[in-house]
């Protein structure tokens, strides 16, 4: 991720603020909010605390963090079950049935059940004072579209950007499935701008064992670099389109938090279309000018660092995809 000086200052002379909002909190801070951080206001939420890392902010950039669960529906409190690993932690019931064909089952073991506060996305605007949020991270084990498809229109309406981890397979009793997800993003009118696998070996944890005493405990290296690995979870990068920014009468002010948010993520080439828009449909000619260039150095900047003579990177190629192997012979 990236961002500018001039953009920021430029940003900061419209006095624009992004709300981001990260749920499931657990694991380091979130890397936007790190370089947003100048311009951003941040709302957090994880009632597993084992693995929260502090967050600051500053006297204009609040961090506000809820030790609450995250539901669709209004209650007070909720079962949380706190599994071995604080990243697989849920409102829902691990699966074990299913969870047994793959080797982090154990990730998954339930450790402690408890009854924790609840809280709908829409109250927790109310209560840290925020209007609306802008962009959401969302790894919440199985409830990422029941969330999203709790909020109000007028909120879902001003979401800029959308970071979602999604399994491909229902790893707790009822769990959300990619499908309807993904429906639901086309209907509010983003599209994908990144998508990153987590691929995992299917093999139980017996037959795990089994290969730790044959090669010494060197599993873990086996799976990496086996042929047959299989796609468990998917990271998503939902962005707003022009399309959908212009159905719902963005303002300026909403178009610069647009620009701003493909620009950080390096989608540069849209970042062109997001201000070809703004030409055409506001006078604030200058501060276009102005993010057009900065655009224009940046996809300049790509195209030299891709200037790599082609059998060079042929070569890279080649040796990347034979790491695999050499590493199994050894």
């Amino acid at each position: 991720m990236q961002i500018t000086k001039s953009v920021i200052k430029k940003l900061t002379e419209h006095n624009i603020s992004l709300i981001l909002a990260d749920i499931g909190a657990s694991g380091d801070s979130w890397s936007v909010f790190k370089v947003l951080k100048p311009i951003s206001n941040l709302l957090r939420f994880d009632p597993d605390l084992r693995d929260i890392r502090e967050v600051k902010g500053t006297n204009e950039h609040r961090v506000v963090t809820i030790n609450r669960a995250v539901v669709e529906q209004d209650c007070d409190e909720v079962e949380f079950y706190l599994t071995k690993s604080p990243y697989c932690s849920s409102t829902l019931k691990p699966d074990h049935e299913k969870l047994k064909s793959f080797a982090y089952a154990d990730w998954f073991e339930v450790e402690k059940v408890v009854s924790v506060p609840a809280i709908t996305l829409n109250q927790s605007l109310s209560l840290g004072n925020f209007s609306h949020i802008d962009w959401i991270k969302l790894d919440t084990q199985g409830t990422e579209f029941r969330i999203l498809d709790s909020l109000p229109d007028k909120v879902f309406d001003q979401l800029l950007v959308c970071d979602i981890e999604a399994s491909l397979y229902q790893h707790y009793l009822g769990a959300d499935i990619l499908p309807s997800l993904h429906d639901l993003m086309l209907k509010h009118d983003f599209w994908i701008a990144q998508m990153r696998p987590h691929w995992n070996t299917r093999i139980s944890s017996n037959t795990s064992c089994e290969l730790s005493s044959r090669y010494q405990g060197q599993d873990r290296k086996i799976f990496e670099y086996s042929k047959h690995r299989e796609v468990t979870t998917l990271e998503f990068c939902y962005l707003r389109t022009i399309e959908g920014a212009k159905k719902r009468n963005y303002t300026f002010e909403q178009f610069l938090k647009l620009f701003t948010c493909h620009f950080s993520l390096g989608v540069f080439e849209y970042c062109l279309e997001i201000l070809n828009e703004m030409d055409q449909s506001f006078s604030n000619s200058k501060t276009v000018e102005i993010l057009r260039k900065e655009t224009l150095a940046a996809i300049d900047k790509r195209v030299e660092k891709s200037k790599t003579p082609y059998y060079i990177s042929a070569l890279i190629f080649r040796l990347k995809s034979l790491l695999p192997n050499l590493l199994w012979q050894n």
